[in-house]
């Protein structure tokens, strides 16, 4: 079939449009297809760092992505302000985004550059186009990135417009403009990094000059604003002369600089003085760009040597010039910024981030991340590392540093007496309140693996579980503390029985003095009148000893040695031992968490759950290991603490026999009041046996004593009472027991 002429004509026109259709879509794909979306809230989400802090708001630790403290613009300084309009864009004022004319000089540059008329390309980036290719873009060199740095700059500041129009609705167009060139530079100024670790223009004035922003002179002013170009090529800590300038100094016979450390002090003085004379009667002429070289050349005489110098500019001179250029600074205070750098010195590098109690700080952070009880808030470790919350803790720094300070005087003992490290947690008995935490002898010590967490780590508690074996047969059975019970060679199960420590039997003995004296056979005996393993260990859960598994036997040995758990939840368990109160606390370290704003978005609470031990069984249980003088000799060395007549005390240990000499390998000691609970564990973590006269506490009395005596007054008498429960009969059986009597299978474990 024959097309007709007109026909054709319309065919070609609808290809065309086709091929214009789709030359404009595979444009825009090209270049917008991964466009970033801009919101006010992607826009002001700057890094910045967490701090934690003690309970009276001392700092713990700073933890950040980026070393970074956000200051608003109404913070920052005219010097600096000035110096980074003069230097980063000059015609900000007058454009909203990018500069028309500074564009198309640089694509009048780049089309030369093509044709090999010139070298170097030019990519005119104003202020709010570096924000967007900092925050948004990446530092590419390509016409696909420079079209999306338009694009996204204009969104910026669409998203601007319209979040301050809402904000106030009131408010002249030309005064909504200014704010948001204020919060443009404020964004900038922020996010650009300095060098030297800087994230932001107040960071590096601390880094650089040992003060705050608000401190800094004009002449530091110009130095930050050129750093912003090329943080290691003109570091001013690493490379002095390229920043500051120098002076080339001659005797007629040898040029060498004033940078060079034969210089003395003596000629930068004469230096200055020179000058000092020189722009007495001399005004600088604005109109020379080589104002520098023009004037900053003389002469001096030095022990009848005459001396010519010559300056060498530096970066800094770019910018006061430009300042002055732009009228930002007047002539005097353009030379007087020239001669303050003569004789300059920048700040010594240091590390401003020393961490109080290491061990500490780094339970918090991984407490906030996993605790459900802080599930609903949803902080993440990105979270941590850049948002500026304040963590306020519960602990108490002066007492964290006596716990150091103690374990720093007893630690050459302690490698006397074989151990190389201890944990030791305190906590207040009411509110379970972390006061100090020593998870290693010394957390920077590699040779004692010193960031193992021995506090949180698990290990065998022995003898130090068995105040709640006797707790549960007191709640059974109506048997008072001071009753009976046989301390006997009599095995009540087949295999192999275990000794008293001593190696002595007492045969009849209170119930107080077995504990007391922490007899093996005693323990074995109440273990099994409760019910044993299946009775026992929900009950241990119950205490929230809760790194018990469940899918492995232990039998009698559950309540002497073989159950592992952390010195953490070993301290929540005897909170049911300590506290007065009718519930027990859970362990929470974190007293609040605010944003920047100060906003309060978590606060602690009074949280506790069921009192497992009742509190006429803990009164009784306290009285008993305050019965110090009840222990025998063989105990009163190892336990026995000067000035702790008001606190109950349990050790516990593990030992080792070589050639039948018992050796011990490690041990661990609980001490508490109504106001005070304090645990402690100390020996080698490869579990290497110790010195053989090192048995029980007698090892851990140092470091408990020495800690004790550093807080003395404080935590020695208590200030809450423990008062005798009204339902506790004279006899000191609970007049509510299940049973009236005790039942002869059970009575034929204690008393056979």
């Amino acid at each position: 079939m024959e097309i007709r002429h007109k026909d054709l004509k319309l065919i070609i026109f609808f290809m065309l449009i086709y091929l214009l259709w789709w030359g404009l879509f595979r444009v825009w794909f090209f270049f917008f297809d991964d466009l970033p979306e801009v919101t006010i809230d992607n826009l002001t989400d700057i890094a910045q760092k967490t701090i934690v802090t003690d309970r009276n708001d001392t700092l713990l630790y700073t933890f950040f992505e980026e070393d970074r403290t956000y200051t608003s613009y109404e913070d920052v300084p005219d010097y600096v302000t000035m110096a980074f309009l003069s230097t980063e864009d000059r015609n900000y004022r007058e454009h909203r985004g990018f500069d028309t004319i500074g564009l198309m000089r640089a694509v009048i540059n780049n089309l030369s550059v093509y044709l090999g008329n010139s070298s170097g390309l030019q990519w005119a980036s104003t202020i709010p186009q570096q924000l967007t290719k900092n925050m948004y873009l990446t530092n590419e060199r390509t016409y696909k990135r420079k079209v999306q740095e338009l694009v996204v700059t204009r969104k910026i500041y669409s998203t601007l417009d319209d979040f301050y129009a809402d904000m106030h609705p009131d408010l002249e167009e030309r005064k909504i403009d200014l704010l948001v060139r204020k919060k443009i530079i404020e964004l900038y100024m922020n996010l650009i990094f300095l060098g030297n670790n800087s994230y932001g223009i107040n960071i590096a004035s601390q880094n650089y000059f040992g003060k705050d922003l608000q401190d800094v002179t004009l002449l530091e002013s110009s130095i930050l604003w050129w750093l912003a170009k090329a943080p290691s090529t003109y570091n001013p800590l690493a490379k002095k002369a390229n920043m500051m300038g120098d002076w080339q100094i001659s005797d007629g016979k040898e040029i060498f600089l004033a940078s060079d450390e034969r210089t003395s002090k003596v000629f930068l003085n004469q230096i200055r003085e020179s000058l000092e004379t020189k722009f007495e009667f001399e005004y600088l002429d604005v109109l020379r760009p080589d104002w520098i070289t023009f004037f900053w050349w003389g002469s001096f005489v030095n022990n009848d040597v005459e001396y010519n110098y010559q300056y060498i500019p530096g970066r800094k001179d770019f910018v006061l010039w430009a300042m002055f250029q732009e009228w930002y600074i007047t002539h005097a205070e353009l030379i007087n910024a020239f001669l303050e750098w003569i004789d300059y010195d920048f700040a010594p590098p240091q590390y401003r981030y020393t961490i109080e109690s290491p061990h500490f700080v780094f339970f918090v952070r991984d407490f906030v991340l996993n605790n459900p009880q802080l599930e609903q808030l949803g902080i993440s470790l990105n979270d941590i590392l850049r948002w500026w919350y304040t963590i306020k803790t519960t602990l108490d720094l002066d007492m964290q540093k006596s716990a150091q300070t103690a374990a720093d005087l007893t630690r050459d003992q302690l490698q006397r007496d074989g151990a190389t490290t201890r944990g030791m947690l305190h906590v207040d008995s009411t509110n379970w309140d972390i006061l100090s935490y020593l998870w290693s002898v010394d957390y920077y010590d590699s040779t004692v693996d010193g960031q193992f967490d021995i506090v949180q780590a698990s290990r065998q508690q022995w003898s130090i579980l068995k105040p709640f074996v006797y707790a549960k047969l007191l709640e059974n059975y109506p048997i008072w503390i001071d009753g009976n019970i046989y301390d006997a060679a009599y095995d009540l199960w087949p295999g192999p029985v275990p000794n008293n420590a001593d190696g002595w039997f007492m045969w009849r003995v209170t119930i107080s003095r077995a504990l007391n004296n922490s007899r093996n056979r005693t323990a074995i005996r109440a273990h099994l009148a409760n019910g044993g393993e299946k009775q026992m260990k929900p009950y241990y859960k119950s205490l929230w000893l809760t790194d018990l598994p469940t899918d492995e036997t232990y039998g009698y040995t559950l309540s002497l040695w073989a159950a592992e758990e952390s010195l953490f939840h070993l301290a929540q368990a005897y909170l049911q031992l300590s506290t007065p109160l009718d519930k027990v606390p859970y362990v929470n370290p974190i007293l609040s968490i605010q944003w920047p704003s100060w906003e309060i978005i978590y606060q602690k609470w009074e949280d506790f759950h069921e009192r497992i031990v009742p509190k006429w069984v803990a009164y009784q249980i306290r009285n008993t290991l305050k019965r110090h003088r009840e222990v025998s000799p063989f105990w009163q060395e190892r336990i026995t603490y000067t000035g702790l007549w008001e606190y109950a005390i349990k050790s516990g240990t593990s030992d080792v026999k070589i050639n039948w000499v018992p050796y011990a390998k490690d041990g661990l000691v609980a001490i508490y009041n109504p106001d005070h609970t304090i645990v402690s564990w100390w020996g080698n973590l490869d579990s290497k046996p110790l010195a053989n006269n090192m048995l029980w506490s007698k090892l851990n009395k140092p470091l408990i004593q020495t800690y004790i005596d550093e807080l003395w007054p404080e935590i020695m008498l208590p200030k809450t009472i423990y008062a005798r429960p009204n339902d506790l009969l004279p006899n000191g059986i609970y007049n509510n027991t299940k049973y009236k009597e005790v039942p002869d299978n059970i009575a034929s474990y204690l008393w056979r």
